[in-house]
């Protein structure tokens, strides 16, 4: 597929030719079938066909299908709109390394005046990975018709197109046992993550966070609905008794809320994720989503775990998801009673690896030894399970925090297209993208996360802080202030909010914010740091002091991150202070040097020889 290929005729017929053509190269033949390519091996010189039209997976020498021709469909249609190829290098080579590893530049950067409906359409169609793609031209078809049909008809053509969206309200508790709320949170949790992965093209699940704030709501199903931007609702109860577990599930439709499916299962504790597996198909098949046949492979391929591990992990989730220091560490040891009891269980190795990260980049944990726990369990998780988005987003989080760069943006798109609805991962790649100099894009791919999990505070003060790193500092406020009305109690909105005001030189406000801060974070070695540096900041050197010494005192017994205490000398102004602090974190391996290239205390230092030379050692060229 290429435009030499494609004849307009004179009434305004399409043709395309010159197709079932066949080369001999050397020794080798090129073939083409309806269906597949065969693979093939060739220097430069000898490569068949356009390079500039050719997928990545066809110049890899991997085994191609019809979504080969659908990314050449791409370059095309990106040609035809945008006036000029998506890849323009110059030499062969310099085309196949921009088609295997670089975007295609934005459609609206060269037209203004598309709908962005059109960009995503034809953006959809050059992903990297056939996967990601679409999986037919059929569905391409749809998509610009539908988007045709909008246009012609002036009406507005909706954001999700015709995607589904849907809400996993938490399934109610009905053991004797009210200590075992874990187990229906959990539940909970686990179908969210079965069901995002089912063709996310055309169905959307909002994220945790956002449906466990429904718990024990009385708000009816059209108030949910409405307020999380969903088409149906999934709710029902689980029974855990003597090794038996009863679910009732039933699927409602937010317009009228109409009824469209109730089913009741009953297996023993040890088939807990075959009913998982079950619940997923009837809701797609209920829903029309069409599943790919990997994905139906993924959905009959489950594998057993004993119920003692599955119940260990669940109540290491639950842990977990307190994100406090003592949550996180009851968390790990109850990830080690679930790999103890069930050894191939890859899911507790993953959330192994999450506590770990969190607990070293909270400043709760010195970061080396806590990091390489942590990608030694994350490894261990894909090696169980290659599948496993859960596993290459731990995995590239520490590889972030432990500046492990190469081909990292790769490892998070791999996550993202592998569970489309793990919000916290999007936040992630913000980090990353924030990181190697990219706001825009950060900016965009945290947006998404939030889109994904509106009511989250992790993930709204999230978003405040890609935007204060990107100077952005009226929309920070506006968005951390949204999240706080949402959730008033969250420390994160009031840290946030303290760094902004700082930037804003509104420093009453910036003290009080980080007061509150420290208060519901309970006096947090963060916190406090984060207090002095507003101190600093507003000249109050003795409040600042006072900091100092209780964090810098030889008889804490707490762990203080080197790279907070360099933002404090920063704000006062210390720059011999900040850059010993600054090699102490590099020593250690602090997470947050990620920030060290746009977190704005530092600015005044960025073009000294020893603040550059820190840059450099964590990633950056000099």
């Amino acid at each position: 597929m290429k435009p030499e290929n494609v004849i307009v005729q004179s009434e305004g017929r399409v043709k395309l030719l010159d197709f079932g053509i066949a080369r001999r190269v050397a020794e080798q033949t090129l073939t083409t079938t309806d269906s597949a390519v065969r693979p093939w091996n060739f220097p430069e010189s000898q490569i068949v066909g356009t390079v500039a039209y050719m997928s990545p997976e066809v110049l890899r020498g991997e085994l191609a299908d019809a979504r080969a021709d659908l990314f050449s469909l791409g370059v095309v249609l990106y040609e035809m709109v945008a006036g000029c190829r998506p890849f323009p290098g110059p030499t062969s080579a310099a085309l196949v390394t921009q088609i295997l590893h670089e975007p295609a530049p934005p459609l609206g950067t060269t037209r203004t005046d598309l709908h962005p409906e059109l960009g995503r359409i034809v953006h959809k169609l050059l992903e990297k990975q056939a996967e990601a793609r679409y999986q037919s031209a059929h569905d391409a078809q749809e998509d610009l018709h539908n988007l045709l049909r909008a246009l012609e008809s002036g009406s507005p053509f909706p954001s999700t197109k015709s995607r589904l969206m849907l809400v996993v309200l938490p399934f109610q508790n009905m053991s004797q046992d009210a200590a075992r709320e874990y187990f229906s949170d959990g539940l909970t949790e686990e179908m969210i993550t079965q069901l995002s992965r089912l063709n996310p093209e055309r169905l959307g699940v909002i994220a945790r966070t956002s449906a466990m704030r429904y718990k024990g709501t009385g708000k009816s199903i059209r108030d949910i609905g409405r307020e999380l931007n969903v088409s149906h609702v999934l709710e029902g109860s689980v029974r855990r008794e003597a090794g038996r577990v009863r679910i009732v599930a039933q699927l409602i439709q937010v317009s009228d809320e109409t009824h469209l499916w109730a089913e009741t299962y009953e297996r023993d504790l040890g088939d807990i994720l075959k009913l998982q597996s079950e619940v997923s198909q009837a809701i797609a098949r209920q829903v029309r989503v069409k599943l790919t046949p990997r994905e139906e492979r993924r959905l009959a391929a489950v594998r057993e775990v004993s119920p003692a591990a599955y119940e260990s992990y669940l109540k290491g989730r639950h842990l977990w998801n307190k994100r406090t220091e003592d949550g996180m560490r009851k968390s790990i040891l109850q990830y080690e009673e679930a790999i103890r009891k069930s050894p191939e269980y890859a899911m507790a190795y993953v959330g192994l690896a999450d506590s770990y990260v969190m607990l070293a980049c909270r400043g709760m944990a010195p970061a080396k030894e806590t990091f390489l726990k942590a990608k030694v369990a994350a490894r261990k998780a894909l090696d169980l399970d290659r599948d496993l988005a859960d596993a290459h987003g731990s995995l590239a989080h520490v590889r972030l925090h432990d500046w492990d760069w190469e081909g990292l943006e790769e490892d998070f798109q791999r996550a993202i297209e592998l569970n489309p609805a793990e919000a916290i991962v999007y936040y992630w790649f913000g980090e990353f993208l924030m990181s190697r100099g990219k706001p825009d894009e950060a900016i965009a791919v945290t947006q998404k996360a939030y889109e994904i999990d509106p009511l989250s505070p992790v993930i709204g003060a999230s978003l405040g802080m890609i935007l204060y790193l990107a100077r952005r500092y009226d929309d920070a406020a506006a968005s951390l202030q949204q999240t706080r009305e949402l959730n008033p109690e969250h420390f994160l909105t009031y840290l946030r909010m303290g760094y902004v005001r700082v930037q804003q030189r509104r420093y009453d406000d910036a003290i009080r914010e980080m007061q509150i801060a420290v208060s519901r974070a309970d006096q947090s070695t963060e916190t406090l740091a984060a207090l002095a540096i507003a101190f600093e900041a507003a000249r109050k050197m003795d409040e600042a002091q006072r900091i100092l010494d209780e964090l810098e005192s030889p008889s804490s017994k707490r762990y203080v991150l080197p790279y907070n205490m360099a933002k404090i000398y920063a704000a006062a102004g210390s720059a011999e202070k900040t850059f010993d602090w600054l090699e102490t974190a590099y020593r250690e391996g602090n997470p947050d040097l990620i920030e060290l290239n746009s977190e704005p205390l530092f600015d005044a230092l960025r073009q000294e020889p020893s603040f550059l030379d820190v840059m450099r050692r964590v990633g950056w060229s000099a």
